[in-house]
């Protein structure tokens, strides 16, 4: 399935910490601090996708910035990726931050001047604003939808939502198995205590690794006949599953994350979630920036400029055309591309929110390098974390 024209590229490493530039400055690539949005600044008008918007200043000159780096890259630039201590960075991301923070020269082939950036934005990023706002409306399906317009959609936005995809009966026997494995003192001769994990996940949420008994293996869960096939079709591989907990946001105690992709390498890793309750707005729902997906070292100035300013500084949550927040009822399953950006919203309500998540991947290779698995259980005994990694090679065929 195509991609549309403004996104086509590929996505090869990460985000690293930090480059070292020339004269002691450091610049470095990662989200703002948490402070108030300079509102003087006029980003985009796309309160309305129909109506004429124009570039603020910041927005402006990093696009341009984009296409010049992409165009062409100085010789400075590659002496700042040499002495990046990550080693991650690409040479236009290096091209880039140095551009739009000033610290090129004029006689730099990549030079930007701020006087004469222009306020009308490009084709792509009108693109862009089409694209998640589309996607907002255009994201859930129902039963009667083709396998050709979810896929679509999976591709175009990064994120779809299937409703009632889960039968009822396999639905309400896993729901049952939660809630004694979560309150009760043993379930299948596994102690709860010994499977949560309340320090893995952002954000104080609990983390449960499932063990690999009847219902959380039965193979309706562990391959929903309608998600299967879009997997496949979506990684271009046989999906492997790497794991499968719950995350249980508890009320009044989990607080809002940080928008995020939860990792940076597009179409290598597929996240399936199954709320284990309905979730209203109150119980802090899943907020999503709809075609934020693959676009790290894009080969688009558009990418490059939707992931940095968009994504990593978070920018798509404030205009409303550009993210939504998806309220699930008993059935719904929520598939995504795991480099899509987004949150978990804080829980006011009184009521737990726990989620069945099962992660998949293209490759052992990818699955080795995600390693989701490294650092679980700290707190917990050595007998406790084996205990849960048996339980994960079961799920992964391993055993």
């Amino acid at each position: 399935m195509p991609e549309p024209r403004w996104r086509r590229g590929h996505t090869v490493a990460a985000v690293g910490a930090l480059v070292a530039l020339a004269a002691g400055v450091a610049i470095q690539l990662r989200p703002p601090t948490e402070e108030p949005y300079d509102g003087s600044v006029k980003m985009i008008d796309l309160y309305d996708a129909r109506k004429p918007w124009r570039l603020g200043a910041k927005l402006g000159l990093l696009s341009e910035c984009a296409e010049a780096c992409l165009a062409g890259t100085d010789p400075t630039d590659v002496e700042m990726l040499k002495s990046s201590t990550s080693g991650t960075f690409d040479i236009v991301d290096v091209c880039v931050v140095r551009c739009s923070n000033g610290l090129k020269s004029k006689g730099e082939i990549s030079y930007v001047n701020r006087s004469n950036v222009s306020d009308l934005p490009p084709e792509g990023l009108v693109e862009y604003a089409q694209c998640a706002a589309r996607c907002q409306q255009n994201s859930t399906f129902d039963a009667n939808a083709t396998d050709e317009e979810v896929q679509a959609a999976l591709t175009r936005c990064g994120v779809v939502h299937l409703r009632g995809a889960l039968e009822p009966q396999l639905l309400q026997v896993v729901r049952s198995a939660w809630a004694e494995l979560r309150t009760g003192g043993s379930f299948s001769g596994f102690k709860p205590e010994d499977l949560l994990d309340g320090s893995h996940v952002r954000a104080k949420r609990d983390e449960v690794w499932l063990p690999f008994v009847e219902p959380f293996n039965n193979p309706g869960l562990l391959s929903i006949s309608r998600v299967s096939s879009l997997l496949s079709e979506y990684l271009g591989a046989k999906p492997l599953l790497d794991h499968v907990t719950v995350i249980s946001a508890a009320p009044g105690r989990v607080q809002e994350q940080v928008l995020h992709g939860d990792v940076i390498r597009g179409r290598s890793h597929i996240e399936v979630h199954v709320p284990l309750e309905p979730v209203s707005q109150e119980m802090g729902p899943t907020r999503f920036c709809p075609c934020t997906q693959n676009l790290l070292h894009h080969d688009t100035a558009a990418g490059r400029t939707v992931y940095r300013h968009f994504g990593l500084q978070r920018h798509c949550s404030i205009w409303k055309n550009l993210f939504y927040d998806f309220l699930p009822v008993l059935g719904d399953v929520t598939v995504y591309d795991s480099s899509v950006f987004h949150a978990g919203l804080a829980n006011t309500a009184t009521t737990e929110r726990p989620v069945l998540c099962l992660a998949y991947v293209a490759s052992k290779e990818l699955l080795s390098e995600r390693n989701y698995t490294s650092g679980i259980l700290q707190s917990k005994s050595a007998e406790a974390r084996e205990l849960a990694m048996r339980e994960v090679r079961k799920f992964r065929g391993e055993n």
